[in-house]
């Protein structure tokens, strides 16, 4: 439980601040932008949804049919692209879930996170990522970086020269040095696919509970392709897809 609260949550706190930024902002894109100012104008806009529901209501099934049945199979087209982009193409895995070297340091009280990052890029380290630990007057941060078992003493050789550079006197120290492998990535990787299988069995029991089990499948659904568009959009532009990413998907969820 203390890993959990020092390390575990504090590492992924970005990820669930994006998760709550991209929940917001898909409430206020669906609910207040598109069906109050611009989604239903008389005789100018309607959304697909509110065309649905007037046909319903006007029993013109066969119109409402034709634009259910069009809104589904673009939805399973989509998510089937997507599943094949994800086995041909792939996610591009960031250091969490690929393996590599990791060094934790106990930065000067004056840095902050910016400032370590800026110090290691200027510094000429490639390919590393930042997260910090603990409390943020504590200066504690983990520096993630491609590498194995062979190079790990190299990694920090690299980190500990650069530190001592710009240090300026102040004080500083490596605390330890481990290696992430392959298998524990994807360990790391299947872990979190459980974590949104997990809740997305939770979201079904609880509208099953709360409303209607009629609903619950739907709405189930509807988490489950905005999950799979999001992980299309990674796959399509590649960017490093890691535990923050991980983190803000289960928030979406």
């Amino acid at each position: 439980l203390d890993a959990f609260w020092s390390v575990a949550l504090p590492l992924a706190r970005p990820g669930l601040l994006t998760g709550a930024v991209f929940g917001f902002a898909h409430t206020v894109g669906e609910f207040g932008v598109v069906l109050m100012i611009g989604g239903n104008i008389p005789g100018k806009t309607k959304v697909l949804s509110i065309a649905i529901y007037d046909y319903v209501e006007t029993l013109h099934w066969t119109e409402a049919h034709v634009l259910a049945g069009g809104m589904l199979i673009f939805a399973f087209l989509v998510i089937l692209a997507t599943f094949v982009l994800l086995f041909t193409k792939g996610l591009n895995y960031g250091i969490d879930f690929r393996g590599g070297a990791e060094v934790q340091i106990k930065a000067p009280k004056s840095w902050d996170i910016g400032k370590v990052r800026d110090v290691l890029a200027d510094g000429g380290l490639k390919n590393f990522k930042v997260q910090e630990i603990g409390q943020s007057e504590e200066g504690e941060y983990i520096i993630k970086t491609e590498g194995d078992e062979k190079t790990m003493n190299l990694v920090k050789e690299n980190v500990e020269s650069i530190l001592s550079k710009n240090a300026g006197g102040e004080s500083y120290r490596i605390e330890k040095t481990d290696v992430v492998g392959a298998a524990a990535g994807a360990s790391l990787r299947m872990s979190g696919v459980l974590s949104m299988l997990y809740a997305l069995i939770c979201i079904l029991i609880y509208v099953t509970v709360r409303f209607d089990a009629r609903y619950a499948p739907g709405a189930v659904l509807a988490l489950f392709h905005d999950t799979v568009i999001v992980v299309g959009i990674f796959i399509l532009t590649q960017k490093q897809f890691d535990l923050q990413i991980l983190a803000a998907i289960l928030a979406l969820i």
